[in-house]
């Protein structure tokens, strides 16, 4: 059977899609998101409403993937082979969110439906480049990461938590994982093209952003210590942008800031009022 032949078989047949095709592909998107939705239904104290938009908030990242093989946003002949299977998956993936989001959105009460809007509004601004297929471009991940983190704020919203915590929470997230990114970008491209400028950006983001938290802070704006809470991830992305690292090294520079992703999670769970 010759291989067009196969792969047109395939999509009338509805084969399953690769496992590797199902789950999103992006290692830092998986944190960007896991680690502000867990603990921002760490800090709801088990409340039905948060678990609810959590649920729909993981549900719509997992419909990711699917959708853009069904788009063909990953090529004609994955979508050829296997975008039946992967539209129905990313229907079924996004009819769950709507479902779950609906539930948890009418039995929390406005607070969470207006803190539901930086998310869906990042969302509108990142569209434009997952089309183009530039989702991967520094741009787009700069808007992504803020977008990933805004989608645990209703959770916190709908467990009852005021405002200034809210917003404490998604600017130390945001901040820490837009400098990470930089950092990241930056370091690539010093050991893949060798260029030094990108990396001298990130590490003067990171002290800017360091020095804006303690700014912060001394001025009493947010009832959390915004730079204690950001500084494990500013200062991971401060060694990555400085330390010279090789192509291979990259993932340990990611598993570098996870941890201190990690670290920052625990702090900002013991410092919330």
């Amino acid at each position: 059977m010759r291989a067009a032949d196969a792969s047109e078989l395939a999509a009338r047949t509805g084969a399953r899609l690769p496992a590797g095709r199902v789950l999103p592909r992006e290692h830092g998107a998986w944190v960007q998101l896991g680690l502000p939705l867990v603990g921002a239904v760490w800090l709801s104290a088990a409340s039905g409403p948060a678990w609810l938009l959590a649920g729909a908030a993981a549900l719509a990242f997992l419909a990711h993937e699917p959708a853009a093989v069904a788009l063909g946003l990953r090529g004609r002949r994955l979508r050829r082979e296997h975008g039946g299977a992967a539209g129905g998956l990313a229907a079924a993936l996004a009819l769950g969110a709507l479902g779950l989001g609906a539930g948890g959105l009418l039995r929390a009460g406005p607070a969470a439906l207006w803190w539901s809007a930086p998310a869906l509004a990042l969302l509108g601004l990142l569209l434009p480049a997952i089309a183009r297929r530039r989702e991967r471009s520094l741009g787009a991940e700069l808007i992504a990461a803020p977008m990933l983190v805004a989608m645990s704020l209703p959770v916190l919203a709908a467990a009852g938590w005021p405002a200034p915590v809210l917003a404490g929470w998604g600017l130390v997230w945001a901040a820490g994982f837009c400098l990470a990114t930089l950092a990241v970008h930056g370091a690539k491209a010093r050991a893949l093209a060798g260029r030094s400028e990108p990396a001298a950006v990130a590490a003067g983001a990171g002290l800017a952003g360091l020095g804006l938290a303690v700014a912060v802070d001394r001025a009493g704006l947010l009832p959390m210590p915004l730079a204690l809470a950001l500084a494990p991830m500013a200062l991971a992305a401060l060694a990555v942008a400085l330390v010279p690292l090789r192509p291979r090294q990259m993932t340990r520079a990611g598993i570098g800031l996870a941890v201190a992703g990690t670290l920052t999670l625990l702090t900002l769970v013991a410092v919330v009022p």
